[in-house]
């Protein structure tokens, strides 16, 4: 609402101005006026203003010159901070025309040219704090997990989940969401500024490019895999190595086994719902087991590379406990590259990444599918496969064993 005093001090400043009077336009956080031609001025005298905006941090205009204007309330008049620029750059990459009919400060990003700014792009969740620099410019939006300080421009929204700084010549050209906003005097937020506990955050891309979510993520499946094979090679080495001979005699077997269990999982759990008795079974018993099958899959699998690649460049396969660790690491190693690729905003790194990325889509999904299926046809680890169990049944018959004695020759008789 603009104050009495506020709008004497607008008369004063717009007066004669322009021929016609001049045609204020109210919204929520600006009012837009007709640029005024210029006109000479005395010394120490207030300019016509061009823009006037009001915000929850006072008042300021904008001169036909971009020089800033604060409203004094103790003194009912605008008076000079300091700060002005020749001319502004719109977001479409053109100057605006000083006497242009109508300015809006929706469509100016308060720079001179953006040649001098370094342009940075921020896509998906950054798990961390970000810092824009004074000659800093980002396009698109920023989502972090810790805090943001802004001393540059950002061209887009601005949430955090901890806290957003602006300092004084910082400027977002959008909105700003976190549970603590501070906006040093100066700094600009020409969005909607929503200070909440916890910020409504639209579309996070966790794996859009520039983003080291993938790499974080990654990190933390290997470390726990690896974490869950020390666990069970040391406390059931036997299940884990029945499982991986599964694997290895007939992979092909197990991974249509397990291709057959991804198809029958969820008709066996809405069966077992629809009778409400099974409601247990399905809810937390099955889960259980894919997740446990999942994780003992995956260590035989481990187990089987490292073994396979450790003959190879050192002909020994090592222990089952380095086999399985060295494995895993290189299993997952395409799609920890990956996450690495993806941090670079380069399109070359990008399509590497992404090449990547679908070579170990496919690995995995191969890998997890074939070691789910071992897991089954081993009953957990419990008793060797068939194939296995056929084997050395014709083993143990094939076995050659000595043969009797011939037996004694009967004593000679004589004639007498």
């Amino acid at each position: 609402m603009v104050t009495g005093a506020l709008a004497a001090a607008l008369s004063t400043t717009l007066a004669g101005a322009v021929d016609e009077p001049p045609i204020i336009i109210l919204d929520s956080s600006r009012i837009i006026i007709p640029a005024p031609p210029s006109t000479p001025r005395e010394p120490g005298e207030v300019p016509a203003l061009v823009e006037v905006h009001l915000s929850p941090d006072g008042v300021y205009g904008l001169d036909s010159s971009g020089r800033e204007w604060d409203f004094d309330f103790s003194q009912d008049s605008f008076v000079s901070n300091g700060k002005g620029q020749s001319t502004t750059i719109t977001i479409f990459g053109r100057s605006r025309d000083r006497n242009e009919g109508v300015i809006s400060i929706d469509v100016g990003i308060g720079e001179d040219a953006d040649s001098s700014l370094k342009i940075t792009t921020y896509r998906g969740l950054i798990v961390g704090s970000v810092q824009v620099a004074p000659d800093e410019k980002v396009q698109g939006s920023i989502v972090a997990t810790g805090p943001v300080t802004v001393e540059g421009i950002v061209t887009g929204d601005v949430t955090s989940y901890s806290k957003i700084t602006i300092t004084a010549e910082g400027k977002i050209l959008g909105d700003a969401r976190a549970p603590q906003i501070v906006k040093m005097r100066g700094g600009r937020i020409y969005g909607d500024r929503s200070e909440t506990d916890i910020p409504n955050i639209p579309g996070i891309s966790l794996f859009g490019k520039t983003s080291n979510t993938q790499l974080i993520v990654n990190s933390i499946i290997l470390g726990t895999l690896l974490f869950c094979t020390l666990i069970l090679i040391t406390v059931a080495p036997r299940p884990i190595d029945r499982i991986r001979m599964c694997l290895q005699t007939c992979f092909i077997k197990s991974f249509f086994t397990g291709l057959l269990i991804w198809v029958l999982i969820t008709p066996v759990m809405a069966l077992l719902i629809l009778t409400i008795i099974g409601i247990p079974v399905a809810v937390i018993i099955l889960p259980l087991a894919l997740v446990g099958a999942f994780i003992t899959g995956v260590i035989g699998l481990g187990q089987l590379v490292g073994g396979k690649v450790g003959r190879i460049i050192i002909n020994s396969k090592g222990t089952q406990l380095l086999a399985a660790v060295a494995g895993l690491i290189i299993f997952s190693a395409p799609w920890l590259l990956a996450g690495f690729l993806e941090m670079s905003s380069s399109p070359f790194f990008g399509g590497l990444a992404t090449f990547f990325n679908v070579i170990s889509i496919i690995t995995w999904s191969i890998g997890i599918t074939a070691g789910i299926g071992a897991v089954f046809m081993t009953r957990f680890g419990s008793r060797d496969c068939r194939k296995i169990q056929l084997q050395r049944m014709q083993q143990d018959w094939t076995v050659i064993r000595p043969a009797p004695p011939p037996p004694t020759p009967p004593p000679l008789q004589s004639d007498n």
